[in-house]
């Protein structure tokens, strides 16, 4: 294989995460991350043939947009 079309798809991994990786980097469970998916509300999730993908760009701009800080036991909005 040429050291171009290497690269090639190694960037397309790069791209695109399968639905595990996408659940890891979420921190939440792959079942929680296929049925997101499957509702339409996981972002940048695509189905390929019967294996779905997730854009990691779309992902991640996603959770910079609606992404909320985890509140934590004992603490409150206003200190």
């Amino acid at each position: 294989m040429s050291g171009k079309r290497w690269k090639r798809r190694t960037a397309v991994k790069e791209t695109f995460l399968t639905i595990e990786d996408a659940a890891e980097l979420l921190r939440i469970s792959p079942r929680s991350a296929y049925t997101l998916a499957r509702e339409g509300r996981l972002a940048g999730a695509v189905k390929v043939g019967n294996q779905w993908r997730v854009d990691r760009d779309a992902l991640m701009a996603w959770v910079k947009e609606e992404g909320q800080p985890a509140k934590t036991a004992g603490t409150s909005e206003g200190n």
